[in-house]
C-alpha cells in the first residue's frame, strides 16, 4: 500500500501507473481488485507468477516501489514550490474538518486523512502523528467500526461514529 498524494495532484499518477503496469505490476484501489482509489492510496503487487523466486519477487517489487516512492517525494517539494498557500490551506482545511465534523463518510474521511497525511509528511502539520493517521485509516473503516461498537449500524451511524472516533483520537 502506498499513499501517493503529490503525483495524483501533479497529474503524473497516470504515467506512473502505466510504467508499473508495463514493468508487470498491479495496481488496485484500496479494497483491491476492481476499486477505485480513494484518498490517493494504491495496492501495488506483483503480477508475475512464474519463473521467479519469492526472494526475487519481493527484491523486484521493493525496488520498484522505492523508485515510486522518490517520484512521489519529487511530486510533493514541486508541488510546495509551486503551489505552497494553496497545498497549506487544503491540508489545514481537512484537518479542520477532520477534528470538528459530525458525519463523515468513508470516502470523505479516506480523502481528508490523505490531505493530513500529506501535510504531516511534508512538515507543514507538526501536532499529529502518522501513526494516528495510519491508525484512522484502519479503524474508520465500515467494519472495524461495527466490531468497536459490537453492533451492526445503519450508514448515518457509522458516519456519526466514524466522525466521534477521527475527533477523539486527533483531541
Amino acid at each position: 500500500m502506498v499513499h501517493l498524494p503529490g503525483l495524483v495532484h501533479n497529474k503524473d499518477i497516470g504515467q506512473v501507473l502505466d510504467g508499473l503496469r508495463n514493468i508487470r505490476l498491479t495496481v488496485r484501489g484500496i479494497y483491491g481488485e476492481g476499486s477505485d482509489i480513494i484518498g490517493n492510496f494504491f495496492q501495488v503487487s506483483n503480477s508475475i507468477t512464474l519463473g521467479l523466486s519469492e526472494e526475487d519477487t519481493v527484491k523486484n517489487l521493493e525496488g520498484h516501489v522505492r523508485k515510486v516512492l522518490e517520484f512521489e517525494k519529487k511530486a510533493r517539494s514541486v508541488l510546495l514550490k509551486k503551489a505552497r498557500s494553496l497545498l497549506e490551506d487544503k491540508i489545514w482545511r481537512a484537518y479542520g474538518i477532520l477534528k470538528t465534523a459530525r458525519l463523515v463518510t468513508s470516502k470523505e474521511a479516506m480523502s481528508l486523512i490523505s490531505a493530513v497525511r500529506l501535510g504531516v509528511g511534508l512538515g507543514i502539520i507538526t501536532d499529529c502523528r502518522l501513526s494516528t493517521l495510519n491508525e484512522l485509516f484502519i479503524m474508520i473503516q465500515p467494519m472495524h467500526l461495527q466490531k468497536l461498537h459490537e453492533r451492526v449500524m445503519k450508514t448515518e451511524e457509522r458516519d456519526r461514529a466514524r466522525a466521534d472516533y477521527i475527533r477523539t483520537r486527533l483531541g
